[in-house]
This record gives structure tokens, C-alpha cells and sequence, in this order.
């Protein structure tokens, strides 16, 4: 009985101690035991949109604490395991000029990724601020965004100023466009302020907000070369305020043929030949050459199909520069003319530039006509006086004038009468006829007038104004005298077609 009683309490004894042992363990386990407790963390803490950009990322991850079972003795032996964290995004008023997605999630122990888009269409012009709420059980974060919207514009990109375009080529227009700028444009060739070639009408350029513009222009040989200050123009189709412009833009060509034109024996003895011509291009336009550049051992010379023997004839070439030139001006100041907006004020524009350029040599003289029961007269005589060429048409056009319809084959006739029926072959002789063709009161015919002009040795130009209605005519009339035609579609056109005829004046002999 004894020996169990002892057996009994050292059970009891054993027992106690193996308890303190298990609390001890227990107690021991607690204190050097954690969690691995989530606190989020954002990067970047703040996201500024630069011009261009709608949209960035964040990233959110869990930057892990050991925290104890009882959130104290953390000495971090034994991991019990981490915890995820939940969050979700808030944005409040003022958010609907940005989407966030997504705008809630767990975050483990790889981040999460949050995209942030923002719409400047739903921005006034100016700098913006908002903000972007996550709120999470490991912590909150406020994300600050920027975002500003500038005055809306058009910026031209390609060609640049001062470039150099040449006809038949595909030149590439392009363009930078803000997203408050419709998606069709309309683009422009612009001379003196005026548009001379619509490129594009009412362009679809993009699809959405930000893509830029791009357009192929292909140069007709409707273009006038040689034009040095065209302006392209790129303007929003819905609003012409808005636009870019890029000048000056050059206007060129490569000769395709060079042409003997108005080719006529001046002088002969028997020693002694003289020839004068014109050299035109494929356009019919004259070419400049600078008489430094001309080189007489390129200058060839056959007699009889033979070519001659050049340290037996001496061969000398000569430039316009040497000729006198003559120009009369024939100008209309019918109805017609008028019709077209300021048509009569632009023609004298374009007149006084044509006189500015002749040297003081040269001489100018001026008929007008403007209805048919009146015949056409003479504004000025041959006069090498720029300024008393320019005040006698002035003073008419100031004058109040009653316009009817028109006598204009009569009126070029009495300009080619001016000129003196003999010939001096030292001078050029020319007459520059501005008209939209309308004749119903002349007694001279178009044939008249080529027979004539023929005769005295008279080179015919013709600027066709608006809807021309002899166009043919005078076209014909310039082919055969040995001038040029141009045409106008509009009267805004006009004083480019005036330098035009200048560049030919220039090159004539």
C-alpha cells in the first residue's frame, strides 16, 4: 500500500512537471512566434501627364511586418504565415476626367498593377489636380494626379520653311494635332494671302484623340513654277481659326525639254546675221538664264547643214538685258470684272507690280475698255516713266466709271495699233491683255488681232480671269504670237499669275 502511495505521487510529480514543461514550451512558442503582417506600398506616390500622354500605371504591393501572436516579444523565429491585403479605390468628386482600373483587388505577395487613363476632352484649357483613394487593411494611400490641357493648335511638321517643291513630286504634309482639334482638316496652297490649289477638303486625318496627320500631295503641272513665297495651310474643318501655316515653300520644276520659240532673222548683210529667239520650257514658260553663265563654247552654229568654222566667224549672244522691251497693257474694267470680288483693285495691284519690275528703260502704255457703246482708250502712251504710267491708271480707276459688257478684241487691237508699223529689231515688243474673254460688242475678230500682231512683230500675253469664256481663244492668240496664256480661276488668284507673266517679260528675247 505504501509503495503505491509513492508510486501515485511521484505520477502526480511527473505530471506537474510535464505540464510546466508543455506551458513553458507553449509560452516560449508565443513569444518567438509572428505574422507576417501586410502594409501596402505605391509606386510612384504621384503621376504628372505631360503633354501626349493619357495614360500610366501604379504599382501596388505588400511591404510585410513580423508582428508577434499578442503583438509583442516579436523576436521572429517561428513564421505562422502572411497575410494578403485587400483594398479598394475611391475617387470622389471631380474624377470624370480620369478611369482607374481596376478598383479592387487582393494583394499576396506579388503586386498589383493599376491603370490610370485620362480624358483632356472632359479638361478646360489650364492645369488640373485630382486624386486617387486606396484604402486597404494594410494601410491607406492618396495618389496625386496632374494633368493640364493646352490651348488647342495645329503644328505643321513637314515641309519646313524654305523648302524647295518640285512639280510632279509626292511631298508628304504632316502634322501634329491637340485632341480638341476635329478630325478632318482642310489644307491650302496659298500665293499672296490667296488660295491658289485646295490639296485637301474636309481630310479625315485620324480615328481618335492624339494620332497625328499625314497627307499625300501629289504637284500637278497646273502649278506655276518658279513661285518662291506659296504658304501651306493646315486648318481645322470646323473651326478656320485654328490652323498652322509654313512659308515660305518654293515652287520648282526640272526642265523636261528646252524650245526654241519666236524665232525671227532681225538683221542680215553678208557678213553679218542676226537672229532673235525666246527659250521656253515644257510649260511654255520662259527660261532665265544670267548671261554670266552663258558659255559660247557650248554655242553651236550650222550653215547648210554644215557646221561652221569657228576661227572664221565669230558667233556673239546676247541677252534680254540688252533689248528694249515695250509693253502695253490692255485692261478691262467691264461688269464682268467688277463682278468678281475686288476684282478691278486686284488687277491694279497686279498691274503696278508688272511696272515696278520693267527697268527704266523699258517702256509701258495702258488702254482700258469697259462697255460697248464706248470705244476703248488710251490710259497712256509709251512712256519709260513708271510713276506716270501707274498715276494714269490710278486716276481712271479712282474715276466713277459705268460698266457695261465688253468690246475687248477692239480695245487689244487698238493696243497693237500703238506700236509703229516698222519694226526696230532692238526692241521687244509685247502686249499684256487681263479678261475674262466676254466680247459682245466688237467689230474686230480674234483672227484680226493674231494677223496683226504678226505683222509688227507683237508678242500677245494673256492672264484668263475667272470663268473665262474664250478660253480657247486666247490661248490660241498667245500660242500663235509667241506669248503665253495663263489663267486665274479666281481673282485671288491673279497676282501670281501677274508674276508669272513678269518671269516671262523677263525672259522674252
Amino acid at each position: 500500500m505504501e509503495s503505491e502511495k509513492k508510486d501515485i505521487k511521484k505520477i502526480k510529480k511527473t505530471f506537474k512537471i510535464t505540464i510546466s514543461v508543455l506551458l513553458l514550451i507553449a509560452v516560449a512558442a508565443c513569444i518567438l512566434s509572428f505574422h507576417s503582417v501586410p502594409s501596402i506600398k505605391v509606386i510612384p506616390s504621384s503621376l504628372n501627364f505631360k503633354d501626349g500622354e493619357n495614360e500610366k500605371l501604379i504599382t501596388v504591393s505588400n511591404s510585410f511586418k513580423k508582428k508577434g501572436v499578442f503583438g509583442i516579444f516579436n523576436f521572429g523565429i517561428f513564421d505562422f504565415g502572411k497575410k494578403s491585403s485587400t483594398f479598394r479605390i475611391e475617387t470622389g468628386e471631380g474624377s470624370s476626367w480620369f478611369l482607374v482600373y481596376p478598383t479592387s483587388g487582393v494583394i499576396s505577395e506579388e503586386p498589383e498593377t493599376i491603370n490610370i487613363r485620362i480624358d483632356r476632352t472632359k479638361l478646360s484649357i489650364g492645369s488640373h489636380k485630382g486624386a486617387i483613394n486606396i484604402k486597404s487593411n494594410g494601410g491607406d494611400k492618396t495618389i496625386t494626379l496632374l494633368a493640364e490641357r493646352g490651348e488647342d493648335a495645329i503644328t505643321i511638321n513637314n515641309p519646313s520653311a524654305n523648302t524647295a517643291l518640285e512639280i510632279g513630286s509626292e511631298v508628304t504634309i504632316s502634322w501634329n494635332a491637340s485632341m480638341g482639334i476635329f478630325d478632318f482638316v482642310n489644307i491650302y496652297l496659298l500665293s499672296n494671302g490667296c488660295v491658289v490649289e485646295n490639296i485637301a477638303d474636309y481630310y479625315q486625318f485620324r480615328n481618335d484623340d492624339v494620332s497625328p496627320g499625314e497627307f499625300k500631295w501629289q504637284l500637278t503641272k497646273d502649278l506655276l513654277p518658279g513661285g518662291q513665297e506659296y504658304t501651306i495651310k493646315v486648318e481645322d474643318a470646323q473651326n478656320s481659326e485654328l490652323s498652322d501655316e509654313v512659308s515660305p515653300v518654293a515652287i520648282e520644276y526640272q526642265f523636261d525639254k528646252i524650245v526654241f520659240k519666236n524665232i525671227y532673222r532681225a538683221h542680215q548683210t553678208p557678213s553679218n546675221v542676226q537672229y532673235i529667239f525666246s527659250l521656253r520650257d515644257q510649260y511654255n514658260h520662259a527660261i532665265i538664264i544670267n548671261p554670266q553663265e552663258l558659255d559660247l563654247n557650248s554655242l553651236k552654229i550650222w550653215e547648210n547643214g554644215k557646221e561652221i568654222d569657228y576661227s572664221e566667224s565669230r558667233a556673239f549672244l546676247s541677252s534680254q538685258d540688252d533689248f528694249q522691251l515695250q509693253v502695253m497693257l490692255v485692261l478691262d474694267f467691264s461688269s464682268s470684272m467688277k463682278k468678281n470680288h475686288h476684282g478691278v483693285e486686284t488687277m491694279i495691284v497686279g498691274v503696278k507690280s508688272l511696272i515696278d519690275s520693267l527697268k527704266e528703260t523699258h517702256q509701258i502704255g495702258a488702254i482700258e475698255f469697259h462697255r460697248p457703246d464706248a470705244e476703248p482708250s488710251i490710259l497712256q502712251s509709251f512712256v519709260t516713266s513708271k510713276n506716270v504710267a501707274k498715276d494714269a491708271i490710278t486716276n481712271f480707276a479712282s474715276e466713277e466709271i459705268y460698266s457695261d459688257f465688253s468690246n475687248c478684241w477692239d480695245a487689244v487691237y487698238m493696243g497693237l495699233e500703238q506700236y509703229p508699223s516698222k519694226h526696230n529689231p532692238r526692241v521687244f515688243r509685247s502686249l499684256l491683255f487681263l479678261s475674262d474673254g466676254f466680247d459682245n460688242g466688237s467689230v474686230v475678230t480674234p483672227e484680226d488681232i493674231i494677223e496683226l500682231a504678226l505683222i509688227r512683230n507683237i508678242h500677245v500675253y494673256n492672264i484668263g480671269v475667272g470663268e473665262v469664256h474664250e478660253e480657247n481663244v486666247l490661248k490660241d492668240i498667245s500660242s500663235q504670237t509667241g506669248g503665253t496664256y495663263v489663267h486665274a480661276k479666281d481673282i485671288c488668284v491673279l497676282l501670281e499669275r501677274f508674276q508669272n507673266i513678269i518671269r516671262d517679260l523677263g525672259g522674252a528675247i
